[in-house]
C-alpha cells in the first residue's frame, strides 16, 4: 500500500468558477461583459505542470503553468473560464480533459494569471 506524505496545503482546495457572460444589443452588436462568479465551485488538487505538458501546450500557443485535477465531474468549467482558489490565486483555463470519459475526474490545464482583478 502506498502512503503519500502530504504537507499541509497540498490537499484538496475549493475552486470557484468565473465565466464571461455575453449577449447581443437590440441592434445585434455582440456584448462581452467582464468575468463574473458563477454559482459553481469544485474541490480539486493544484499541481505544477510537468515539463512535457508545458512544452506540448506551448507548441499550441497556449502556455500553461499548472494542472488542476477536480474530484468528480458534476461541475465542469470550460476553456476561457477562470478558476479562483480560496486564497485568491487566479488560473485561466487553456484546456480540459474528462479523465477516461467516466466523469470521475476533470483535468484542467491552466495558466496562473496575475493581471486579472
Amino acid at each position: 500500500m502506498f502512503i503519500a506524505n502530504i504537507v499541509p496545503g497540498q490537499g484538496f482546495h475549493k475552486f470557484k468558477i468565473y465565466s464571461k457572460k455575453g449577449g447581443l444589443t437590440e441592434e445585434g452588436t455582440p456584448i462581452i461583459s467582464e468575468y463574473t462568479e458563477t454559482e459553481n465551485s469544485f474541490w480539486g488538487i493544484l499541481a505544477e505542470a510537468s515539463q512535457k505538458d508545458i512544452a506540448e501546450w506551448k507548441q499550441n500557443q497556449h502556455p500553461i503553468t499548472h494542472t488542476i485535477v477536480q474530484h468528480g465531474a458534476e461541475v465542469k468549467a470550460k476553456s476561457t473560464d477562470y478558476i479562483v482558489l480560496e486564497n485568491g490565486r487566479k488560473f485561466y483555463i487553456q484546456g480540459t480533459v474528462n479523465a477516461a470519459s467516466f466523469n470521475v475526474a476533470m483535468i484542467y490545464y491552466v495558466e496562473e494569471r496575475f493581471d486579472i482583478k
